[in-house]
């Protein structure tokens, strides 16, 4: 019985699928325009799904938010959302998942087993250095 029960864990993480790839080292990935990116032209904000909409951010439904994965690259890339202080990004993405050590987390999604059992969580973190500016925004997974 155990190792049928083994089986099955390793069947559900094996078969979970990364819509996203590797997002290990997401910091430093960034969406491709295939039609800019041969010509070395980085990203720019029509090359997003959606662009940011503090409102849309904030939108939860139930314990989802719709909206943050089609936009959370937004964010992410923002060169705008860096030069911010802490009070106008607490301002624009709304109230925090958690914080610790000025370390603010916003989840993105999240997928479920059983109901309550988090088996993929992604959350975009962002670091306020002492100066309360953003030191980095990253994706956590």
């Amino acid at each position: 019985m155990r190792r049928f029960y083994c089986l099955i864990c390793v069947v559900c993480f094996a078969c979970a699928s990364d819509k996203d790839g590797d997002l290990k080292n997401a910091e430093h990935r960034k969406p491709v325009n295939h039609r800019s990116h041969s010509l070395g032209v980085e990203p720019q904000v029509e090359d997003f799904p959606m662009p940011f909409d503090s409102q849309k951010w904030q939108k939860k439904e139930g314990d989802a938010y719709p909206f943050r994965p089609e936009i959370y690259r937004e964010v992410l890339y923002s060169k705008e959302l860096r030069s911010l202080s802490k009070t106008e990004v607490l301002r624009l993405l709304g109230p925090e998942t958690r914080s610790e050590n000025n370390h603010y987390y916003y989840t993105i999604d999240q997928v479920k087993a059983f109901g309550f059992w988090s088996m993929k969580l992604r959350s975009l973190v962002v670091k306020f250095d002492a100066h309360q500016q953003v030191e980095w925004i990253k994706l956590y997974e």
